[in-house]
């Protein structure tokens, strides 16, 4: 059987097993919306962990964002407050 990441997120909240929330995004502005929503921090030991992991496996990171650390950076990629002043000064897109 193939699931989808949101039926299988579905499936698994019947059944009492905590999953994490998330949006779908398909423009910048959407994913700046949903970002502004979600529970977000790139500083602290999860939020490094998992950037760090993406980052090995591919994925291009241009910044992150933890709330009163903007200046700061995790290993080279820039920490902005909000998501919106992350886009504005990166230029980062979904292309």
């Amino acid at each position: 059987m193939d699931l989808l990441e949101y039926q299988g997120k579905q499936l698994f909240a019947r059944h009492g097993v905590p999953v994490p929330n998330g949006a779908p995004a398909s423009t910048v502005e959407q994913a700046v919306a949903a970002a502004d929503e979600l529970d977000s921090g790139i500083t602290g030991r999860e939020g490094t962990f998992h950037t760090l992991n993406n980052k090995r496996y591919g994925t291009q990171v241009v910044s992150g964002v933890t709330p009163g650390k903007c200046g700061q950076d995790v290993e080279g990629i820039p920490v902005f407050n909000t998501f919106h002043s992350a886009v504005e000064e990166t230029g980062a897109n979904t292309r």
